[in-house]
């Protein structure tokens, strides 16, 4: 018996089929991809486009966290801002 399909939202809007060729002087890549395992390496790609659009290690440190809810993202800063 076959799997129901998944409902449209919980489906693939865009698949993105890339190869990735990794050299010995790229180091900083090399030690990244080493966290992972190969079958884990697509999830390590979208974690590193992710931290990228965010702002970089600070965001790479809060997706270990996990998501934010929308309340909590509001930050009141107009009593610092002279």
């Amino acid at each position: 018996m076959a799997r129901k399909p998944n409902p449209p939202q919980d489906q693939p809007v865009l698949i993105i089929g890339a190869e990735i060729r990794l050299y010995a002087w790229e180091t900083e890549l090399l030690a990244y991809f080493g966290q992972f395992k190969p079958r884990q390496y697509a999830t390590a790609i979208k974690r590193a486009v992710r931290v990228g659009l965010l702002g970089g290690e600070t965001a790479l440190i809060a997706a270990s966290i996990g998501p934010v809810a929308d309340d909590e993202d509001e930050t009141d800063l107009d009593d610092f801002i002279g």
